[in-house]
């Protein structure tokens, strides 16, 4: 498991980058079971279609993302150093 801590529109839109893959990775799976069944009926649509949802919702991602930074960087906000993240993500998981 993954512990990111940031601003809820990144978290927001890196959950929904994920589940757009999960997306992306169902259709191609149901596409390939098809092209080996010999049952083309427009799969192919559906994939590109859900592939450049993947793609605006991994642009949308990167976005909030950068401008997190960005905004972090300008208000000089300090990352925590490793020790500290260690520390943080211990007592979370003894709780």
């Amino acid at each position: 498991m993954v512990v990111l801590e940031g601003p809820r529109t990144v978290a927001e839109a890196a959950q929904n980058l994920v589940d757009q893959f999960s997306s992306l990775v169902q259709g191609v799976r149901e596409y390939a079971e098809a092209t080996a069944a010999n049952d083309l009926a427009g799969g192919g649509d559906t994939v590109h279609e859900t592939g450049m949802e993947f793609i605006a919702q991994r642009k949308a991602f990167l976005g909030r993302a950068r401008d997190a930074l960005d905004e972090s960087v300008e208000h000089g906000h300090r990352l925590p150093d490793q020790d500290q993240l260690l520390s943080r993500n211990e007592r979370r998981l003894s709780r």
